[in-house]
């Protein structure tokens, strides 16, 4: 076949259809990356030629070419599936576990008994990859052998014959995963609770039950999450057992799992759980605690003064999950909590509560002496959309912290009120560039009002001004900006580039039909290329709607 003195170009051999040389390329052995590109060019190809060559490619020893060249088998399909079951036999047990890797891959039911019999190979890495492409093709006759699987010598055969048991999803499988969650391996026990989970078979919930005292804290903690999905009201007791359990994943995985079962008798020890000292202990039970709904809405009120901040906070967040309006006064109450972040997380629920009655007490709150509490408020205020709201949140937009700025700015685009235009232009002269890109994204929602001052934003010194403004440009989507867009595709920052091209195609204007395709070429790169793309399509396919396409863009495309 000969070799190579120079660099192989996979490109050129592509466009000539250059098979052998493509083959060739295959065992360039100075770069890997040709010989990458070479085995995903032939499985485009699919030529049959091609098929021993990436056999051959599979004893490659860089780390991502094998797997490239089984992808690229998996894509000849059909060709290859014979040669690949009969390298099943291979000498080479490297070729053999990657061949079985690759038969998964493809899906093929033809390698489904050869592959059964691979569970029997000596070598346990082809047993474990066979184990795993039997999974993958979800076949009924493999459940069998799985099951015997089951008992292999090796732990890893042993567990990735759980997780394809678990994929199958055959209903006799439910009874050996639930045995395999006594196995000695902790590997094995976690991945049948895992695998039990996909099942939902109520026939776990016991030995699920049971597995939440495993000596290991990762089977615990997918048992936990198991339980959760089967949604049994048998495990309620058990999970707020483990609520205490000295692993904060596993008292993690209870309170979501007492949150998805929605049981009462779990509130109060849901309460308790706020308390923890892991905040994402405490952050899963406040959410279960908002699943359950009205049947711990009493109990959070409570909770609202309990002497623990953490447990205030807590509450307030569930009550704003819950949005009772029982909770609306004791929440108002709570804005003026000791705690700032107590303040803080009530604004937020009272902004997802939309109640009439909180608008005064969340203008109130724009004053707070803590800025994330302000800025809570000015989002909070977004949310609800009265009329009320404008003019102070357009105070806010003066505020010495730079993140009540940004809220009041992002309160205000929601609002869409025109009083905020002249206000937000104003502030478009912010010192601090995420508030300006903040006020670009407001005046884009608020629309052609704010046509000149966002043009005169795609000019700003910060590139994230820029890229906010041609985004809201495009939401406007005024041909007065397709000028300044076109200028702004010679911007020096690649995403300000995108973005304007995206926005331009989103207009519609053949105007932009030719300096995208000038910008194409002088920034080449497959990602703005495929942008590009996109664009002129869109242009191509609104221009034949008008029929006024410039025949030399459609000619140069």
């Amino acid at each position: 076949m000969g070799v190579f003195y120079r660099k192989p170009n996979v490109e050129r051999l592509r466009g000539e259809g250059n098979v052998a040389g493509l083959i060739k390329a295959l065992q360039y052995k100075k770069d890997w990356a040709v010989r990458w590109r070479a085995a995903e060019v032939l499985a485009d190809i699919a030529h049959a030629m091609a098929g021993t060559p990436l056999t051959q490619a599979l004893k490659d020893k860089h780390l991502f070419l094998p797997d490239k060249a089984a992808r690229a088998l998996e894509e000849m399909r059909k060709p290859a599936v014979e040669r690949l079951i009969q390298a099943l036999t291979d000498e080479h047990s490297d070729v053999r576990w990657k061949v079985a890797e690759a038969l998964g891959y493809m899906g093929d039911t033809r390698a489904v008994e050869p592959l059964i019999q691979a569970l029997k190979d000596e070598d346990n890495v082809v047993r474990s990859r066979a184990v795993e492409a039997l999974g993958k093709m979800r076949d009924a006759k493999a459940v069998e052998p799985l099951i015997q699987a089951l008992k292999d010598e090796d732990n890893v055969v042993r567990s990735r014959a759980v997780e394809a048991l678990g994929k199958i999803g055959d209903a006799m499988a439910v009874e050996p995963l639930i045995q395999a969650l006594r196995d000695e391996d902790s590997g094995v026990r976690w991945r049948a609770a895992e695998a039990l989970d996909a099942r939902r078979d109520t026939r776990a919930v016991e030995p699920l039950i049971q597995a939440l005292r495993d000596e290991d804290s990762d089977v615990r903690c997918r048992a936990a999450w198991a339980l959760e999905f089967i949604g049994d009201a048998r495990a309620v007791a058990p999970l707020i057992q483990a609520l205490k359990d000295e692993d904060d994943h596993v008292r993690r995985g209870a309170a979501e799992a007492l949150g998805e079962i929605r049981d009462a008798r779990a509130v109060e020890p849901l309460i308790q759980a706020l308390r923890d000292e892991h905040s994402l202990v405490q952050l899963r039970a406040a959410e279960a605690l908002g699943k359950i709904g009205k049947p711990a809405v009493a109990p959070l009120i409570q909770a609202l003064k309990d002497e623990d901040d953490h447990v205030r906070r807590g509450a307030a967040e569930a009550l704003g999950e819950i949005r009772d309006a029982r909770a609306v006064e004791p929440l108002i109450q709570a804005l003026r909590d000791e705690h700032s972040d107590v303040r803080r997380r009530t604004a937020w629920a009272l902004g997802d509560i939309k109640d009439a009655r909180v608008v005064e007490p969340l203008i109130r709150a724009l004053k707070d002496e803590n800025q994330e509490v302000r800025g809570r408020a000015a989002w909070a205020l977004g949310k609800i959309g009265d009329t009320r709201v404008v003019e102070p949140l357009i105070q806010a937009l003066k505020d010495e912290g730079d993140l009540v700025r940004c809220r009041a700015a992002e309160a205000l685009g929601e609002i869409r009120d025109a009083r905020a235009v002249a206000p937000l232009i104003q502030a478009l002269k912010d010192e601090d560039y995420s508030v300006r890109a903040r006020m670009a994204q407001a005046l884009g929602r608020i629309g052609k009002p704010a046509l000149g001052p966002l043009i005169q934003a795609l000019r700003d010194e910060d590139r994230d001004v820029r890229y906010e403004a041609a985004g809201a440009l495009g939401k406007i989507g005024d041909a007065r900006a397709v000028e300044p867009l076109i200028q702004a595709l010679k911007d020096e920052d690649s995403g300000v580039r995108s973005r304007t091209a995206g926005v331009l195609g989103d207009i519609g204007d053949a105007r932009a039909v030719e300096p995208l395709v000038q910008a194409s070429s002088k920034y080449p790169g497959m990602a703005f290329g495929s942008i590009v793309g996109r664009a002129l399509d869109k242009i191509r396919t609104r221009s034949r709607r008008g029929g006024n396409f410039d025949a030399r863009g459609s000619d140069g495309v």
